[in-house]
C-alpha cells in the first residue's frame, strides 16, 4: 500500500528501512506521483519519453482525421487546440 523512495544523484541508491506500524514499506526505484513519472536519480528521461509515445499514441488515432483532404486546415486546427487544452497546467495569473 505505502512505498519510499530515496531520490539522489548517487549511482549507488541507498537502501532505507521504513516502518509504518511496525511493517516495513517497500522502497521503490520509480513511481507515478500526480501523473509524472518520477525516478531515483532525479532526472527526467523516461518522463520525457513517456510523454512522447503518448502523443505519439494520440496522434496515431487522429491521424485519419488530421491528414483527411476533405476537411478544412481550420477545422484540424481548432481540434487540435482543443484536444492540447486539456494537457494545459494553470498557474496564478
Amino acid at each position: 500500500m505505502f512505498e519510499v523512495m530515496v531520490i539522489s544523484r548517487e549511482k549507488v541508491i541507498p537502501q532505507i528501512d521504513v516502518k509504518i506500524d511496525g511493517e516495513r514499506v517497500e522502497q521503490v526505484a520509480n513511481f507515478t506521483y500526480l501523473g509524472h513519472w518520477i525516478t531515483e536519480d532525479g532526472r527526467s528521461d523516461q518522463e520525457v519519453k513517456r510523454r512522447t509515445g503518448m502523443v505519439k499514441n494520440t496522434f496515431s488515432r487522429m491521424s485519419k482525421l488530421l491528414t483527411n483532404r476533405r476537411i478544412s486546415f481550420a477545422t484540424k486546427s481548432r481540434l487540435a487546440k482543443c484536444y492540447a487544452c486539456e494537457t494545459w497546467t494553470l498557474g496564478k495569473c
